[in-house]
This record gives C-alpha cells, structure tokens and sequence, in this order.
C-alpha cells in the first residue's frame, strides 16, 4: 500500500497515456526510435520510483548526532542518535549488514542522568565520561559527571580533518621504526601501516601534534572540569577515528599529559552504563596465554618471529602460574581447548591484521596453524565467564571506522563476552611492547584493567618518555570497581 501510493504520487501531473507509450504500436522508423526511447525514460523513471518506493519504510526512524551550539538538549538528541546507531553496529555482528530500517519497538535509549548515575556505583573511582559528536562542520565535546557539572564545548572543524587526526598523530609519533621488527609485511601491495601514517616523526613534530589534538579533544573548559572535580577515570565514547587516538599522552597542562591525573578507556557505546559495573579480579585462574605463534605460511602475508612477544608471554604465565602456548603449540585448536575451560584471562601475544573494508573477515590475529578472524572471535564461547582480553598485537584497536566507533578485533571480542578488551592503537614495537605489558601484568594483581595500564605507561615513561613506546595501548570497555584500596600512582 505505501509503494502504490507513492507511485501514484510520484507520477501525479504526468500526461495521460504517458505510461501507455511501451505497449503502443509505432509505425516508421522515427516513430519507433522515438517510441523505444521514450520507453527507456519511462521504465527507468518508473524503476526509480519503485526503488524509492521500497526504500523509503527503510529511511523511517533514522536519527543523527545534533551539534549546533553544544546545548544540554542537543547533546540529549545525540545521546539518541548514539544509542541507534550502536544497536545497529551490535546487529552488524550476528547479520552482516548495517540495517537502516525500522528501530525495534523496545527500543529505549539510555539518558543522560542514567549514565551518571552508573558512573557514582564505581566506589571510590571519580568517573566522568567524555561524549562527543559531529554534524556540518561542528564538533562538540560534552563531559558528563556525577562530580562536575555538564560541561560542554564546541569547535568548527570539517570532517576530513576530524578523520586524519589519528593518522597525523601516528605519523608525527613515528611509530615506523619502532615497529619495524614486528609488524607484518605484506607479500603484494603496501605491508601494514606502510602508508604515510607510519612516517617517521621528531620529539617537535610529536609534541606540536598532541598539543593539538588535545586543543580538539581536550578543550580548556573540559580539562579546567577534570582537574578540578579531580577525575581519575575517564570514559571516552568515540566518533569516527577518535576512539584509536592516544588520549593518555595527550597533554592536559603545560607540564603534565593526561595520564598524570587519570586513566582512561575506550567505551564500546553508550549501552554499557546499562550494565552494573563488575568488580575488579584479583586473580585470573585459567588463564590462556599465546605467545609468537609459529608455523603458518599465510598467502598474504609474512610474519615476522617475535622474540620479545615470547617472553613477554612466558612472564605472564609466570605471574598467572600457568603453562603458555608458546611458538608451534598456539593452535587453534589448543586454543578452543583452553577456551572451554573458561578463562578468567585470555593473553594473546602475537601478530594482528585490522582491514578498513572487510574488518570480520580480514581482521585477525595469527596463530600457528592458520589465522583468527574477527567473525570467528565474536563468537568464542566467553559470555558466562566475561573474561579480560588482552590483544598484544598490531592494529588489534583497528577496523572500519564509523561515526559511533570502529568494527575491528576489539569490538569482535566485546560482542563475544569480555569484560574488557586491551588493544593497541598503531603498529607496535617488539621491545617496548614486552616491557609496557610486563608491567601492565604485574599491576593487574592489585589495579583493574585501565589503572594497571595507567600504571604501566607510567614507570615506562620514567625510562622511556616517548609516548610512540608507552601509549600505545588502551583498554575498551567499561570501568571496573577496585578489590583493594587506592593506591598513589607510580611517579
């Protein structure tokens, strides 16, 4: 009925017998030519309502992110937009497709009072999240506390440029060099990360980039708002690429970066404050450790042995008093063996692939009889026990950028069951990679899993102050209640 009508409607005015023109005899050869070309006209119009006819139920219900003035209201709307359009990344998962037809009927998006509260159950933590959303040339940040009031800000800036931040920040960083030991090659084409985004950069170029990432990300109203609520936990809710941006070095005063007052993570979406916050683990009994998986001849690509990701991986072990899969033993099939029997902690030392275009299919990670893909992975049978992830691999953060976040192996692993995922935000280095998450271990005994890594970028940068080596990482999910008491970060 709602295709009739439209067609009806799409065709008012037209002169009678206008459609009548295909099924009419024609005598001569101009009357033929002209009869079949005016046939073509008609019977692509008429495809063309047809086509329009079938979409428009599907445009019905189609909300966007509102950002004019960065109003309390607007950001209301985009609060709305938000929860859509997550609904629909999560069903892209278990459909294939990014469906833009009708929402369901219990469709109720999360409200903003509703994320503050979930933020005032985390003890102790002073929790804040950082929302932020594009529309026409605008960009607003909000940030959303039960310890501030909301505080909001609004920048102009095209879309393309809000696209190549990360990239510009990974090329001034210079992360080429770093990663050149690990980072795969490959066999045809540009290797990953070979493009200009892996450029080498200097000490100048690095600090004049981050400085001003953090002007974009970061404005002055937002981080006068977290310095003097003290906020110690900052969730960041993504738009496009920023959720693969390393906020921890982004500068939050003339002399501290923002790891110095608080950690941070990355929020699947908006949904997860649904969820009553998990209390961190002391211990990870069962835990399932790969380290430099060897052995596999991938047609694609060629992996490099990661000699630092095998130590890296025997140490873990060590602190998790467990036996680690190590070089040819890191099959598949070892793997689905340790899966069932429920780890507490899933450690995967190894390469990783993250694809722009076909991120469940061509995003992997690699063991030693073949690769891993991120459709595969979503469906690992975690959901009861909701496990920690840690990706200690390239591009692990990586995938299909969209305006609500990315599609890639972090977001596989969340849709799995994890509880929180640790992934990284560019190509990275062996050694420094083995030192950072060593100490990233060893904290998680006592910190959950965004303040073991705070903890760990922390004493890296003592020895190491390039933020290429130490902010490398971040944790995607949501903030965990501490088991012990508050503990003075490592200076």
């Amino acid at each position: 009925m709602r295709a009739r009508v439209f067609l009806q409607a799409f065709f008012a005015g037209q002169p009678r017998g206008t459609l009548r023109v295909c099924g009419e005899a024609a005598s001569g050869t101009d009357a033929i030519q002209h009869s079949q070309r005016t046939c073509q006209r008609q019977s692509g119009r008429y495809a063309l309502a047809v086509t329009l006819a079938l979409l428009a139920p599907l445009a019905q219900a189609q909300f966007y992110a509102t950002c004019r003035d960065a109003l309390p209201a607007e950001l209301d709307a985009s609060i709305r937009a938000h929860e859509e359009h997550s609904l629909r990344l999560r069903d892209k998962f278990i459909t294939g497709w990014y469906h833009q037809g009708p929402l369901p009927r219990n469709f109720r998006p999360i409200q903003r009072h509703e994320i503050e509260q979930s933020l005032g159950t985390l003890g102790d933590r002073r929790a804040a999240v950082l929302f932020q959303a594009y529309q026409d040339g605008r960009f607003c940040s909000w940030l959303m506390s039960p310890h501030t009031r909301l505080v909001s800000h609004r920048a102009d800036l095209i879309e393309a440029d809000l696209r190549r931040l990360q990239p510009r920040l990974v090329q001034a960083l210079g992360v080429r060099d770093e990663a050149r030991g690990r980072v795969p090659v490959r066999k045809r084409g540009p290797s990953a990360g070979t493009a200009a985004a892996d450029s080498n950069g200097s000490a100048s170029a690095a600090e004049q980039a981050l400085s001003e990432a953090a002007q974009l990300l970061l404005p002055p109203p937002i981080r006068q708002a977290l310095l003097e609520a003290r906020i110690d936990t900052l969730v960041v809710v993504p738009v496009f690429e920023t959720g693969t941006v390393p906020f921890a070095a982004l500068p939050i005063d003339a002399r501290r970066a923002l790891v110095d007052v608080t950690s941070v993570m990355v929020a699947p979406g908006l949904f997860v404050f649904r969820q009553p916050p998990r209390a961190a683990r002391e211990a990870f009994p069962k835990a399932l450790i790969v380290g430099n998986p060897v052995g596999w001849k991938d047609p694609d690509w060629d992996f490099a042995p990661l000699r630092g990701a095998e130590r890296e991986a025997s140490e873990v072990a060590r602190l998790a008093q467990t036996a680690p899969l190590i070089g040819a033993a890191a099959t598949l099939g070892a793997v689905r063996a340790a899966l069932a029997r429920d780890p507490a902690l899933i450690y995967l030392a190894t390469h990783g692939i993250a694809d722009d275009a076909n991120p469940l299919d061509q995003g992997f990670l690699l063991l030693s009889d073949g690769r891993w893909p991120a459709r595969e992975i979503a469906k690992a049978p975690i959901a009861d026990t909701r496990p920690l992830v840690v990706m200690s691999a390239c591009q692990s953060g990586l995938g299909k950028n969209f305006e609500v976040g990315t599609i890639g192996l972090a977001r596989a692993w969340h849709q799995a069951g994890a509880s929180n995922v640790v992934m990284s935000l560019w190509n990275v280095g062996d050694a420094s990679t083995a030192q950072l998450m060593t100490h990233f271990a060893a904290a998680l005994r006592t910190d959950p899993p965004d303040r073991a890594l705070r903890q760990a970028m922390l004493a890296l940068r003592k020895t190491d102050p390039n933020p290429a080596h130490w902010a490398s990482f971040a944790v995607f999910g949501l903030p965990e209640q501490p088991q012990t008491a508050d503990k003075p970060p490592t200076e």
